[in-house]
Order: C-alpha cells, then sequence, then structure tokens
C-alpha cells in the first residue's frame, strides 16, 4: 500500500495537527482548555479537524481489514 491510498488520513492528521497547535498556543494565553466548547474560531477549526482527522483514521483503519 502506497502513501497515495491513504492521503486524505494523512492531510486530514497533518491539518488537525496544524491547527491544534495554533489553538493550543492561543489557548494557553487564555488560560482555557477544552475547544470544541468555545466559540474562538480557532477553537471551533481545531475542534473541526480532529473531528476529520478521527474520521479519516477510522476509514484508513476499515480499510485495513
Amino acid at each position: 500500500m502506497g502513501h497515495q491510498e491513504h492521503q486524505s488520513c494523512i492531510e486530514a492528521c497533518a491539518n488537525c495537527a496544524q491547527e491544534c497547535e495554533h489553538c493550543g498556543d492561543a489557548c494557553i494565553e487564555e488560560n482555557r482548555p477544552e475547544c470544541a466548547k468555545h466559540k474562538d474560531e480557532h477553537c471551533q477549526r481545531c475542534a473541526e479537524a480532529c473531528r476529520r482527522c478521527g474520521e479519516e483514521c477510522r476509514k484508513m483503519a476499515g480499510a485495513r481489514s
């Protein structure tokens, strides 16, 4: 299996890491965790990226069975 077969999962995971790093930096400054509960744009982007990453990882895991 080449990486092309799982490109959407790779991209989702990379995007999740980038969004979470950005959001984490902002939330540390604001002293508040738990992204999905906050209305800030960076928190919502982070939460959505994490959901997409999870979905893509579950798809990839299912493809291997």
